[in-house]
């Protein structure tokens, strides 16, 4: 299984030979950069950055929303296979 490292540069190269212009940096390098760039920190601030999806958001609200999480009523079962031989 390839490490997060290999897949991150798999997916560097990819994109390199599709044509993008890719820059990339440790975090501490870019929070020196932002610190130091007032232009960068200017973008940073007009622009949200957005976090990455949270799994159990997806549980609430739309038509996953869990609004009666207990339902009294009767079940009935069938058994067919016990009918033939």
């Amino acid at each position: 299984m390839a490490t997060l490292r290999e897949k991150t540069e798999e997916t560097t190269r990819k994109l390199r030979t599709q044509g993008f212009h890719v820059i990339e940096m440790w975090e501490h390098e870019f929070q020196r950069e932002k610190e130091e760039n007032p232009d960068l920190q200017a973008f940073l601030d007009q622009h949200h950055l957005r976090d990455r999806l949270n799994p159990r958001e997806s549980f609430f609200g739309g038509r996953t929303n869990a609004l009666k999480l207990f339902h009294e009523g009767d079940a009935k079962y069938v058994d067919f296979t016990s009918l033939y031989p």
